[in-house]
């Protein structure tokens, strides 16, 4: 399936946190291997032969078929029919109670709970909804009779609320929600965006043939972004820039639109920010298909994009998917990017996930004295989440049919399914906390601090390094007056350096890890504190080690959900002026 949460992700994630958990690295532990052994499981029990996939399964081939397919798919998904009873839930969202808000909504059917302590999101219900208030911050749906857990949030300022909302059949109720600020970056000159997104133009209705299943239009991405309290994004599709005009339609006082395009090589992904013109990889024929082309190739376009006055960016450079995956090879010419998107928003930033491996990669340039500013995309194909949600009905629904069928196996089919059960069942409560709490747009975002919220500025910050990456808390460094990306002078006798941490959050945290050159790496548990206003205060004060010190970055955790990583803080001592 070409959607936003496709099953072989799906079985990456599973694999490479399975892999993290038992501390082996074999075949067994891939997703390929995974996702092979999951389509003989499910041919020997006949699911999606028997139409366990249910109707929304898209055709093997056929570019009409296809099509037509997507359309029908995108409407259903779009405007879903209940036949169960059902009521109307009105929500009405403001900032303090007073001027409405753009907010993000998520309705969870509480299943067995009967009260908010009972109710976890890896509940085994994988259908929930994931939508946003308008400009006037109301936001109404129909939905199936029942008690939902509502979470009302906006990116990481804001407080979160969530509670147990009522939806009573042949009814409606109305739902008022005040959200606090705790803090405004924007006044402080930080601007907040994602630089990895899709929309409708990723589609099979707009040429060359997409096979992105992404039904989202660019106003219902710029109002999906703002939910999430961002104050810029880049829309970047794939093979075309067919959305420019469309996208820069979507400018408003508090939210800036980045022209972008996705480019398809070979050996990776390439976004091509703040370009409007069409920039191509030329495919290589067969024949031409060398070493020496291909990385040709790479240079002619980063040059191309910084000749139009933008910025190259390599994305997920450690992807499952060889195709999309940069080639290790090439790593001596990586600076050819001006910056590495590290953390992907389709997986976690977990050892042994294909975005740990991209953090290892920029890790050990750090420590080779080779400096590319990381960065975060989301990465979303789907807004609303019914993708994932397909993709995760299909891993249960096989899941069960193979438990089902189990007794009736022969012993070699049996092996197949304790291996598969093996690696699904530790996982599925971590798959389904994450799927509810981290997709969509902005799920994770890079805060820039900026002269100025344009284009120009925000890039040209964003390549220094001014910036930290996060899907919750906010982690700012300051060493002497210098933040990420800055450089700090050391005198020759300094033995300690004094570092100003900014650590806010709207979830607790559980941890700091300070990170300096040589593979130095500290942990300090972060103590219990109360929220204040909706937000967990961890500011203050620590010392770090000013011995043979060239670079220091930080992280913020409390789980997989909600962490955050900054850019580094360089120094320079006075024996190296000397």
């Amino acid at each position: 399936m070409g959607d936003n949460m496709s099953i072989s992700k799906l079985w990456s994630m599973i694999s490479g946190m399975e892999r993290a958990r038992r501390g082996v690295r074999k075949e067994e532990m891939t997703y390929q291997y995974l996702g092979r052994i999951a389509k003989e499981l499910d041919s020997a029990v006949g699911y999606t032969a028997n139409g366990g996939r249910g109707i929304f399964a898209p055709p093997e081939d056929g570019s009409m078929e296809r099509l037509e397919h997507y359309k029908k798919f995108g409407e259903q998904k779009k405007h879903p029919e209940f036949t169960c009873p059902t009521g109307q839930i009105r929500v009405t969202v403001t900032e303090d109670g007073v001027a409405p808000l753009v907010a993000e909504i998520k309705l969870f059917p509480m299943g067995n709970a009967e009260t908010e302590e009972e109710f976890c999101f890896a509940n085994g219900i994988s259908d929930y909804f994931r939508r946003y208030s308008e400009e006037n911050g109301e936001f109404a749906m129909e939905l199936p009779a029942g008690r939902y857990m509502m979470m009302v949030s906006k990116g990481s300022e804001y407080e979160i609320k969530q509670f147990v909302a009522e939806v009573p059949a042949d009814a409606k109720a109305e739902v008022s929600i005040s959200l606090h600020r705790f803090v405004n970056l924007t006044e402080k000159g930080w601007y907040v965006g994602d630089l990895h997104h899709h929309s409708v133009f990723s589609s099979p209705l707009y040429p060359p043939q997409g096979t992105d299943y992404v039904y989202d239009t660019t106003e219902e991405v710029a109002m999906s972004m703002q939910a999430a309290g961002l104050t810029f994004g880049a829309l970047s599709d794939h093979h075309n820039v067919l959305n420019h005009r469309e996208w820069e339609k979507t400018e408003k006082p508090e939210f800036l639109p980045i022209l972008s395009k996705e480019i398809s090589t070979t050996n990776g992904h390439v976004l091509s920010l703040n370009v409007d013109e069409d920039v191509c990889y030329r495919i290589p024929s067969e024949e031409e298909r060398t070493d020496e082309y291909l990385r040709n190739e790479f240079i002619r376009m980063t040059k191309e994009i910084k000749s139009l006055g933008g910025h190259p960016q390599l994305n997920h450079p450690r992807d499952m998917q060889k195709a999309i995956s940069f080639n290790p090879a090439y790593t001596d010419i990586i600076e050819i990017f001006d910056t590495l998107e590290i953390w992907n928003g389709s997986h976690p930033m977990e050892e042994e996930t294909t975005n740990y491996e991209a953090f290892e990669l920029w890790l050990s340039l750090l420590e080779e004295g080779r400096f590319l500013a990381a960065t975060t995309g989301s990465d979303t194909h789907d807004i609303s989440l019914e993708s994932w949600m397909d993709s995760f009905c299909y891993l249960l629904g096989l899941y069960k049919a193979v438990k089902q069928a189990y007794d009736e196996m022969e012993p070699e089919l049996k092996e197949k399914a304790d291996y598969f059960f093996g690696m699904i069942e530790p996982q599925l409560d971590t798959v389904q906390k994450w799927g509810k709490l981290n997709l969509t747009s902005g799920c994770v975002r890079t805060y820039v601090k900026a002269d100025e919220r344009t284009p120009k500025s925000l890039l040209a910050h964003l390549k220094k390094g001014n910036s930290f990456l996060t899907n919750g808390p906010i982690l700012i460094a300051e060493i002497d007056g210098k933040q990420m990306g800055e450089q700090v002078q050391l005198a020759a006798d300094t033995e300690s350096i004094t570092v100003k941490l900014t650590v806010l959050a709207n979830r607790p945290l559980t941890k700091l890890s300070i990170w300096q050159n040589g593979g130095r790496k500290e942990e300090i548990p972060l103590p219990s504190v109360k929220a204040c206003n909706g937000c967990y205060d961890y500011g203050g004060e620590i010392s770090i080690s000013a011995s043979d010190a060239k670079w220091v970055f930080f992280e913020v955790k409390d789980d997989y959900t909600n962490q955050a990583i900054t850019n580094p803080v360089f120094f320079a001592s006075q024996k190296e002026k000397e």
